[in-house]
């Protein structure tokens, strides 16, 4: 897979073997591969992922508790458990609840609609104003609470969600 960027938090499991992984930055550029068991992929991070073996990724929903960082313990400890069951028989909910994410009540109820509709609906939303009407905010101030509560910028995300 060449180098891209989410607009959504991955795990990334390596289910048979290592996988590799390099990380771009501003100033250094790729990194070297690294090769790992379980990750972290932060939100609008460049990254590279090679592997030769199947691999399971769980996407974050903004709606999830991504703010608390999962420790490599977590990691490992969902690892395991995708591999003991099967990760082709680990419904969702339980593959989440495998790394100790789970969902959380929203912060802002205002949001927490918006997302929801974007999520019946992606491609209603064509502009931001319609979803600051919905959230009964501002523009400037939606975009605001918008990315405060989920941690990406609207646009991103519904463009996320239309994908």
């Amino acid at each position: 897979m060449a180098p891209h960027m989410n607009a959504a938090i991955r795990i990334a499991v390596g289910l048979e073997q290592p996988f590799f992984l390099q990380t771009w930055t501003p100033k250094g550029g790729l990194s070297d591969w690294e090769p790992c068991e379980a990750r972290v992929i932060p939100s609008e991070t460049v990254h590279h992922l090679r592997s030769s073996g199947p691999m399971a990724c769980l996407y974050l929903d903004p709606l999830q508790d991504h703010r608390s960082p999962l420790s490599e313990q977590d990691l490992l400890r969902g690892r395991d458990h995708l591999r003991a069951v099967g990760a082709d028989r680990v419904g969702i909910h339980e593959a989440f609840a495998a790394f100790g994410v789970a969902v959380r009540p929203a912060r802002d109820a205002r949001i927490a609609r918006v997302v929801l509709e974007v999520e019946r609906r992606p491609f209603d939303f064509g502009r931001m104003q319609e979803a600051a009407a919905l959230a009964c905010l501002s523009p400037s101030r939606f975009r605001s609470r918008f990315h405060a509560e989920i941690g990406l910028p609207f646009r991103r995300y519904r463009l996320w969600r239309r994908m």
